[in-house]
């Protein structure tokens, strides 16, 4: 396990990369950013706490390949912001996956994308039609085992958001995405989503 000291405000690009012990980490409050790749490829990885936080960045690729993560929980109060692929696995990895329910932070914030530098990601549709989002794509993309997705509570409040086409890619087994109750929001799955019936829910209680 890892401790990281209170006055710690960034977690570094890479910084735990391939740490094959590496069972839990819980973010104190101090902690900002969580660099790009910060956890990837912590294969034994099973416990994410960001209940302690108060709001961060979750960089790009931060927890990428780590399939035993079972658990990740966030503070209700603070808002976070978490990037492309930052809980994604590797194609093909999925079938190895604990994880079947994730529930997103309370309150998400924008995301600025280390491409472009704009407050928001410049997402494209299957059409190749760009659209902006507070969320970075493929998110928790090839998790086989992933079965129930609850949605920021002010995920689409005051304007209508797209869920990022490929934010589920390769989830087959998802079949409940909760939503705000009220929230403007627009749904925009990948092909291998529309082929199948998932279950959204309007009111989370």
């Amino acid at each position: 396990n890892v401790t990281l000291a209170d006055e710690t405000q960034v977690i570094g690009r890479e910084a735990f990369r391939g740490c094959k012990k590496l069972q839990s980490i819980s973010i104190p409050e101090g902690i900002r950013d969580i660099g790009f790749g910060a956890f990837a490829d912590c294969v034994v990885l099973s416990e994410v706490n960001l209940s302690q936080s108060m709001g961060c960045t979750i960089g790009e690729y931060a927890f990428f390949n780590c399939p035993s993560i079972s658990s990740v929980s966030f503070s209700s109060q603070y808002e976070f912001a978490i990037g492309k692929g930052a809980f994604a696995l590797v194609e093909g990895n999925g079938a190895n996956a604990v994880l079947t329910s994730f529930t997103f932070p309370t309150l998400i914030k924008q995301y600025v994308s280390a491409s472009d530098a704009t407050t928001y990601y410049t997402l494209y549709d299957c059409k190749g039609s760009g659209y902006p989002s507070r969320l970075g794509d493929y998110i928790l993309a090839n998790r086989d085992n992933l079965e129930f997705i609850t949605m920021p509570i002010n995920f689409g409040s005051s304007s209508v958001e797209r869920v990022p086409m490929n934010t589920f890619h390769n989830c087959p087994d998802l079949v409940t995405v909760s939503f705000a109750q009220d929230n403007n929001r627009e749904v925009v799955f990948d092909e291998n989503l529309r082929k199948r019936t998932i279950d959204i829910i309007k009111e989370m209680q």
